[in-house]
Parts: structure tokens; sequence; C-alpha cells
């Protein structure tokens, strides 16, 4: 492919190929979306090689327009971890105004609150690592884990992205954030649910 007739690259995937195999050399495997001039005529030429093929569509995460009536009851989102979190995201851009009852505390306080039970080994069962704004994982390592092969889950990443996480976590085969990271873009999250319309409650065990 001449270099002038591409417009484009995009990493799609990186993942470090240690195997060695036949003594190969440990490398880095790189996925890549190229746009370029031709492109039909690029596929067909290429079509027996398997590592070259029409760059897959990404689909979209979409809930019907929510249009709100007088009277009508606001959709509830029962706490406040990486599922209710994208539930109440992808309600409120919906315009359906979701409520979050969350029974733990807002990040901050966690944050506050976890630190003084490691420090004097007081547990507050209100306030804790188990539960609250992020879930048990927002005091993991921030490692990104999905079993899902679905190609809606880019949307969920650059939901991440836009909220502060980096940007290579995009393509990266084991993407992580990192804790601290972690907790500004659970908070940014918040945000942007409250910006559209949504309501949060911390505090509110059902």
């Amino acid at each position: 492919v001449s270099p002038c007739a591409v417009h484009g690259v995009i990493v799609v995937h990186k993942a470090l190929d240690a195997r060695r195999r036949n003594g190969a050399p440990i490398r880095w495997n790189y996925t890549l979306d190229v746009t370029a001039d031709g492109a039909r005529g690029i596929l067909t030429r290429l079509r027996r090689d398997a590592q070259v093929g029409r760059a897959e569509e990404h689909g979209s995460l979409r809930v019907p327009p929510y249009t709100p009536q007088e009277g009508r009851e606001r959709p509830v989102v029962v706490g406040f971890g990486p599922a209710g979190i994208f539930a109440a995201w992808l309600l409120a851009r919906a315009g359906a105004a979701p409520l979050v009852l969350e029974r733990g505390q807002d990040v901050d306080r966690r944050t506050r609150d976890v630190a003084k039970f490691w420090r004097t080994g007081r547990l507050d069962p209100t306030s804790n690592v188990q539960f609250g704004e992020g879930g048990a994982g927002t005091f993991s390592d921030g490692k990104l884990t999905a079993r899902s092969r679905d190609p809606r889950m880019n949307e969920i990443i650059e939901a991440f992205v836009a909220a502060g996480a980096p940007e290579e976590i995009r393509y990266l085969q084991k993407p992580h954030i990192g804790t601290d990271v972690l907790r500004t873009v659970v908070k940014r999250l918040r945000e942007k649910i409250i910006a559209m319309g949504g309501e949060v409650r911390f505090g509110a065990q059902v």
C-alpha cells in the first residue's frame, strides 16, 4: 500500500507476545485500523492474507428516547458500582432523569473512611471498601476486566477516556486506569449523569 494512499491509522489493539515460538524474539503485536484510498481493491488484492480484513464497525449502546410526562415515575437505579454507573449514564443520556440510590458514600468520603480503617482497624459499616460510589473495585489497582467481546464495549471505554482515563486503554490488551485516576473518573461520570438530568443519592439503603 502506498504511503500516499493512507489517510489515517488508529491503534486498535496492542499486546506483548512473549511465547518465542521457534526462537522468535519477544515482540509487540499491533492491530491497526487503516483508512486508505482504494480500500476495496487493497482488500481484494490481499484477500488471502489472514491478517488483513475489513475493520469491524463498533456498535453503540442505545436506550429508546424517553419523553418525560407529568406524573410519570422516574427510573430508579439501585447501586452505583460499575453496572449502576453506566445504567444511570445511559438513562440520563436518553433523557430519562434517573434516580440513583446508593447505600454507601461518595468516593471522597469513602477514601477518607477507608484510609481511617487501614490506619486504625475500625470498620465503618456504612462507608467502607465493599460498597459506595464506584463499587468495591474503586480501591483495586484500577484494571479493567471484561469477558465480553461485544463491540459496544468501545462506547464504555470512550466514556472512561472522556472522564479522564488514559487514552491507551482504548487498545491495550490489559487496560489499566490506576486507583488514583479511577477515583477522579468515577466522580466525573457522576457529574456527567447529574448534568444530563440524573440524581444520585448516597447513604440511601434500599
